[in-house]
């Protein structure tokens, strides 16, 4: 069986309506078809990553998490399996292709990849079920895999139930918007235009007592609570290549944040963003891919 022959339920996409994706969430999506050709035909997955290669689709995707994801998952069937097997209310034979491919890729990113916060794997397992399993399956999966993150994630899980602040635990983003340019000076009319925009979509109303637009932030942090900052700067040439696609700088401009968040125990709830571009004409095509990086953040995390 090929990509192409997949049938509803058993791993075609279905396609909706949906904002841009970045390569990692596409390289789940493409490795999972991946996974499911391999189940399906026993083809060796040097094979079937040469073919998604020849055939093209592997353009827009992170090369390296794709090869990761396949080459690890079948090497490690038999142990991926045995993980979350305990938590199946049927045997693992019985268990659909599809789903079945999700949860081994989900319990790989648990076990293997801690610097991916346990929610994000999550939720990425789960987005894959809505687009490519049965219907509800999604639901099978989050359940299933939770567990599997309470026993191989049981400090970083019991750190973001316990440790954070209830009262941030549904709060919105924060943005903080610093234009800075030796080489083009940027009048105050066009920086807010840019902040309403770009920025203003991402920030609903929050705890903050002063937000978005202004020079700085106050913020009030729960009596008994206290509150972790984390700062991570990324350079262009240094950080990601000068070729780098602005949505990719966005995604990865959080991630890096996100990570140090939950190594200290924390649970996001705002943050701020400082930014300097250099001399543009196309300052709005950057700016609007960079804040869809971005925004893919949301959905992951759970703000509102």
């Amino acid at each position: 069986m090929n990509r192409s022959d997949f049938k509803p339920g058993d791993g075609v996409e279905v396609m909706e309506e949906e904002g841009p994706v970045s390569p990692r969430t596409q390289s789940r999506r493409v490795a999972l078809q991946a996974l499911y050709q391999w189940q399906m035909n026993h083809t060796e997955p040097f094979d079937i990553i040469k073919q998604f290669s020849e055939d093209g689709l592997l353009g827009d995707v992170d090369a390296s998490l794709f090869r990761d994801l396949v080459n690890s998952v079948t090497g490690q069937v038999t142990e991926l399996d045995a993980i979350f097997a305990p938590f199946l209310d049927r045997a693992v034979a019985m268990i659909d292709p599809v789903e079945k491919n999700i949860l081994r890729m989900g319990v790989y990113e648990l076990q293997a990849k801690p610097e991916i916060p346990y929610r994000v794997v999550i939720n990425e397992s789960v987005e894959l079920a809505k687009r490519f399993g049965a219907e509800e399956s999604h639901k099978y999966i989050n359940g299933v895999l939770d567990k599997v993150a309470l026993q191989l994630r049981s400090l970083e899980k019991r750190r973001w139930t316990e440790r954070v602040p209830m009262e941030w635990k549904s709060q919105s983003l924060l943005w903080l918007f610093v234009w800075s340019d030796a080489k083009e000076r940027v009048c105050m009319a066009h920086e807010f235009d840019l902040i309403r925009t770009f920025f203003q979509p991402l920030s609903q109303v929050a705890t903050q007592d002063i937000g978005i637009g202004d020079d700085g932030a106050v913020l009030s942090c729960p009596p008994g609570q206290q509150l972790v900052v984390v700062t991570d700067t990324m350079v262009e040439g240094v950080h990601f290549p000068l070729e780098t696609a602005p949505e990719d700088i966005g995604w990865k401009a959080l991630a890096v944040n996100l990570s140090d968040l939950a190594a200290m125990g924390a649970r996001p709830a705002f943050f701020s963003l400082a930014l300097s571009l250099p001399e543009s004409k196309n300052h709005q095509a950057w700016l609007k891919a960079f804040q869809a990086g971005c925004a893919i953040w949301r959905k992951h995390i759970g703000f509102r």
